[in-house]
């Protein structure tokens, strides 16, 4: 909720991650498939779709991906911490 119309919320001022583009783009680089990633994952390929289209993924999911690929998907949300503050008007 605003206070004012100069003030965002916190959620307003963070940049909108789209986690599942940056998975399917991680097995990409990888050179990997969705029948492989959906094999690692034990379920079904379908799912690994639903996935990749995905805004926002549950913590525990987004840790098996990152075991999975070895990658750490969570340091898109944890560099967003390092970014100083916006400043204030």
């Amino acid at each position: 909720m605003r206070l004012n119309d100069n003030q965002k919320t916190a959620e307003e001022e963070l940049p909108e991650i789209h986690i599942g583009k940056i998975v399917h783009d991680e097995v990409r680089r990888q050179g990997l498939s969705a029948v492989w990633l959906s094999t690692r994952m034990g379920c079904d390929r379908r799912n690994i779709y639903d996935i990749y289209n995905r805004a926002f993924i549950d913590t525990r999911l987004l840790m098996r991906l990152s075991a999975v690929l070895r990658h750490d998907f969570f340091k898109y949300y944890s560099n967003l911490l390092k970014k100083p503050p916006c400043s204030k008007k």
